[in-house]
């Protein structure tokens, strides 16, 4: 049997606290935009997975994490 799944998510991270110091810390305000994909198998002996996520952060900028797995 074969699934896929396709999708895509938008969240924004804000926050404000102390540092160590007592000090307040700056704001903090970031957006990711992510798109998703993964496909699975699952004959009778194993099951495969394989998958990529493509993230872009305003803050920390952008990274593609792919996996891929096997189990039973």
């Amino acid at each position: 049997v074969f699934s896929a799944l396709l999708g895509s998510t938008v969240f924004n991270d804000r926050g404000r606290g102390r540092l160590i110091t007592g000090d307040p810390s700056p704001e903090f305000d970031a957006t990711t935009y992510a798109v998703y994909g993964q496909l699975a198998y699952t004959p009778e002996l194993l099951n495969v997975t394989i998958g990529t996520r493509y993230e872009d952060n305003s803050k920390f900028g952008s990274a593609l994490v792919s996996r891929f797995s096997m189990t039973k």
